[in-house]
């Protein structure tokens, strides 16, 4: 948890800079008249090294540094100095950074959102063609989402350390090695990693991948000894699987198409 304030919203004192009546220690913003943004590290009131750019969003190599939020709709991009901008941008809300954004070409290709407090709320990253996203719930990942282009997609949800939720349709499961190689907070590198995990009381599963091979594997590991309820979207298993659910796991099923 980082703070992250613009110049103008800090006091400056003999003994330093101060927000809300305390020595300020985060990122302090500075935006020039025409919207460039330069920012400084500060400790107990004190001013350190340049900052440049959130390490999720990076890496900085002198890219243009612009307040563009203020003149833009979200995430359609007008042309910057006659075309598409190449460079980092931010919004900021009353005197708070809540947002941090890599452009190339004009396209989104990072995005970061803060709390007023510095705390990660969201997190969106697109590279080699694959989409990924994040939300972030005190200081915890609470669901994990991709997309490869022309691909698979998915997602992985969590409460609390339970898995509330798994989404996945055109091979995503088989395809957890690569993702976390890719991924900057995505660690799962193989589907038995989430059946090693506990369900939640009532789990959602999505998609076309689980087959009635996929539940042999999610009941032979243990994976529904916490669960009652299991909701099922677009599934690819037989009545023979359905049945077993029910009547051998003792799991009520919702399907929900």
């Amino acid at each position: 948890m980082i703070k992250r304030v613009l110049s103008e919203y800090l006091v400056k004192t003999p003994g330093g800079l101060y927000f809300d009546g305390e020595p300020y220690s985060g990122v302090v913003y500075f935006v020039d008249t025409a919207g460039s943004v330069a920012a400084r590290e500060v400790k107990d009131g004190v001013l350190g090294n340049e900052y440049y750019v959130c390490e999720l969003v990076g890496p900085y190599n002198g890219e243009l540094r612009i307040d563009l939020w203020n003149r833009i709709d979200d995430y359609e991009f007008p042309d910057y100095m006659g075309k598409g901008y190449t460079g980092f941008s931010y919004r900021f809300d009353d005197g708070y950074c809540l947002r941090e954004s890599k452009l190339v070409d004009g396209l989104l290709e990072s995005d970061v959102h803060w709390d007023m407090q510095g705390t990660l709320v969201e997190y969106m990253a697109m590279h080699s063609g694959l989409s990924e996203s994040y939300k972030v719930v005190r200081d915890k990942v609470v669901q994990y989402k991709f997309m490869m282009m022309d691909s698979f997609s998915g997602y992985v949800e969590f409460s609390e350390d339970c898995i509330s939720g798994i989404s996945s349709t055109d091979g995503f499961i088989d395809s957890l090695d690569f993702v976390s190689n890719k991924s900057k907070l995505f660690a799962i590198r193989d589907f038995s990693e989430i059946t090693s995990m506990r369900s939640d009381r009532t789990i959602k599963i999505i998609g076309s991948d689980f087959d009635d091979n996929i539940f042999r594997r999610m009941c032979g590991s243990g994976f529904f000894e916490n669960c009652s309820e299991i909701i099922l979207s677009y599934v690819a298993i037989s009545e023979s699987m359905m049945r077993y659910l029910e009547h051998e796991m003792l799991l009520k099923i919702v399907v929900r198409e």
